[in-house]
């Protein structure tokens, strides 16, 4: 049930298709009343037009999909019939009023599917969460807006993109959110007349569906359970369906927490910012991308209208292939750190793919975008944003960054990586000038450096290594997030009991045990992703048992030799056992066993920091306070990108060795 006929028929009629699909991409005339373009149905890439749009009809002769705009909408946007219909008649000005309409006959508000109910409810949710943050009675939320103020957002700015301050965590389960929901979800839920369950059930099941709730120890609390800065998410067409939440200066991990995947909100595929940016691309052909929403904002506020960024993952080939479909021109503005480097690194396999333009920013070390609109510097990010340089530029003064040029040796070495990005790069006409570019910043000469790149082939394809997480994966909530609240009393090593038990031997389903199954079943894999033998080591492990069963297994070939190593530790044998019997992990993929191992190295990690911090604040000793600091640092953004190769996870590998050289 749904919309009525009559009312589905206005919408046809007032959708003109040539108009809607300039939405999508470039169009071009292809005769009277009709326009071509390159297809921008997902899974569909093409260099050529060859989809055709007339008023009511559109055909793609490349991939052969067609139909009317309600078809269009559906494919491209991956919206239900009901939506759709909701967002072609606000486009053609078809008003109703939604979601009891006349025109609406279902005798339910959310579709088939629900869809309805989710968007109402996170919708909601906004509201709620914005007024917390506006409300000047509220004193919990005062650091929220001190914090808003320190980087130049101020009530303003707050409504213009409705960011919103959550809920603070006590004792017990954390129900604000909840609680301040259910009398409005009760009058929407007698509106919608819904049939065939009670209040109460339909309640706890739309707000986890919508990701604002969540099912822990057999009570429903707040998915965003502590004080955290919202950022609302927005859908292509103004829609929220989600919510980044940033922590306050000093709060809990991970700094950035996401709503999780839903009915309407698939965060591989969202970008924040698009809804705003997508009004002025067609304008500025040019897409700005940077890494969070701090920054879209600051550029957006400092004139540069088309930022955009992921959110809760690193970036997708489906949000790229999204964002080309408005302009092939994007200028990336990460920051200058390792994890920006790598970030803009990434696009590398998308650059001929999509056959993107691309340009860098160089920020200085140590700047990102929300500074200088927060310093009042709009114009100078605006400059650096104009002269950003391109992309194979920046690739290659990257490896001359890193180079040891006092000796010819080194020279050669890095001049030969240098031609070898250009010999990969498809344009053609950009090779000579960067072989001499190479050669006027190398001292080499022109002559010798390019016989040497005319005798190289390009490197073969390979498939691109899918992005990790920038979250731990939502399944495993209770272990990577729910933290105790500060007031709770520690354990005698400085640990909460939570924490504890988190790593515990009797959980199967701690990271530990998982990391430790795939040395007994999956071997190989970790072998092939460059994790064992010579990354992962029993200082990943930080309770003895784990340890003990690791150290048999990387001195075995099989389970019994592996058995026989324990000797007589009864705990050791019997967990053992039950990882074997238990088999292999569920659903495993090499994104999920790199994601496994990098959480075992940040408890492990972290275990040890809280301890080291613990010790040195009871006994008022600042200077081992402050040299914590880095490892404090690495361990945010292991937890922000849980990538067991990065830098950070050299860097917490290296501290763990330097505090705990052999055995305990």
């Amino acid at each position: 049930m749904g919309w009525s006929r009559e009312f589905i028929e206005r919408v046809r009629e007032a959708i003109d298709l040539t108009d809607v699909a300039g939405d999508y991409g470039e169009t071009k005339n292809a005769g009277p009343g009709k326009v071509k373009m390159n297809c921008p149905l997902p899974n569909h890439s093409e260099k050529t037009p060859s989809c055709y749009f007339q008023k009511e009809f559109f055909k793609c002769f490349g991939c052969g999909e067609g139909g009317d705009c309600f078809k269009f909408i559906e494919m491209v946007e991956n919206v239900d019939f009901n939506e759709n219909v909701e967002r072609l008649a606000k486009r053609a000005g078809v008003g109703s009023s939604y979601p009891n309409p006349p025109d609406w006959t279902g005798s339910s508000g959310s579709g088939e599917d629900g869809r309805k109910d989710l968007f109402f409810a996170v919708a909601q949710a906004v509201e709620i969460y914005h007024q917390r943050l506006l409300d000047m009675k509220n004193r919990p939320a005062q650091q929220a807006r001190r914090f808003l103020k320190s980087r130049r957002i101020g009530s303003e700015q707050s409504e213009k993109y409705m960011i919103g301050y959550s809920y603070p965590r006590g004792q017990g389960s954390s129900d604000g959110l909840i609680r301040d929901l259910k009398p409005r979800m009760s009058e929407y839920f007698k509106k919608i007349e819904k049939s065939g369950s009670g209040f109460d059930p339909w309640f706890e099941t739309t707000l986890v569906d919508a990701g604002l709730a969540k099912e822990y120890e057999g009570q429903l609390t707040d998915f965003f359970f502590d004080e955290r800065i919202m950022f609302t998410i927005f859908d292509a067409s103004d829609k929220p369906i989600g919510f980044s939440g940033r922590q306050l200066p000093g709060g809990r991990d991970p700094k950035y927490r996401n709503s999780p995947n839903s009915k309407i909100y698939k965060k591989e595929e969202v970008l924040y910012g698009l809804n705003w940016a997508r009004k002025n691309l067609a304008n500025k052909d040019l897409a700005i991308v940077s890494e969070g929403c701090l920054d879209v904002i600051a550029l957006h506020e400092c004139g540069l209208p088309t930022a955009v960024a992921p959110c809760g993952t690193s970036m997708t080939e489906t949000q790229v292939k999204k964002l080309a479909r408005y302009t092939t021109n994007v200028s990336l503005c990460f920051d200058s750190d390792s994890a920006g480097q790598k970030a803009t690194e990434r696009f590398t396999q998308w650059e001929e793919k999509q056959e993107l333009n691309l340009t860098v920013v160089e920020l200085p070390k140590g700047q990102d975008p929300g500074d200088y609109h927060s310093n009042n510097q709009c114009e100078e990010l605006a400059r650096l944003v104009k002269e950003a340089i391109p992309f194979l530029r920046w690739r290659v003064n990257r490896l001359l960054a890193s180079a040891d040029l006092e000796d010819i040796e080194g020279r050669v070495k890095v001049a030969k990586a240098m031609l070898q990005l250009v010999k990969d790069h498809p344009e053609d006409m950009y090779h000579d000038d960067y072989v001499k570019y190479i050669g006027e910043i190398t001292g080499l000469s022109y002559r010798d450096l390019r016989n040497t790149f005319d005798g190289m082939e390009r490197t073969p394809k390979r498939q691109p290594t899918p992005p990790p997480p920038q979250e731990p994966p939502e399944d495993h909530y209770s272990r990577a997030f729910d933290q105790n609240p500060p007031e709770e009393p520690k354990g005698p090593s400085g640990l909460s009991g939570e924490v504890r038990s988190r790593n515990s031997h009797q959980s199967l389903d701690s990271a530990e045990c998982r990391v430790l199954s795939l040395m007994l079943h999956n071997r190989q894999m970790l072998e092939n992703l460059n994790l064992w033998p010579e990354r992962l080591t029993e200082h990943f492990f930080y309770e003895g048992v784990h340890r003990k069963i690791f150290t048999g297994s990387n001195e075995s070939t099989t389970y019994e030799e592996a058995k026989n190593q324990l000797g007589n530790d009864e705990n050791a044998v019997s967990l053992l056992q039950k990882l074997h019997q238990k088999g292999p992990l569920q659903d495993l993929d090499d994104a999920r066993a790199s994601v496994t191992v990098a959480e075992v190295l940040y408890w492990t990690a972290k275990h040890h920091y809280d301890d080291k911090h613990n010790k040195a604040t009871e006994s008022d000793n600042v200077e081992a306070v402050r040299d914590l600091g880095p490892v404090h640092m690495h361990l945010t953004l292991l937890m922000d990108f849980l990538d067991p190769l990065s830098e950070s996870a050299d860097y917490l590998i290296d501290w763990l060795y330097s505090i705990e050289p052999g055995e305990e």
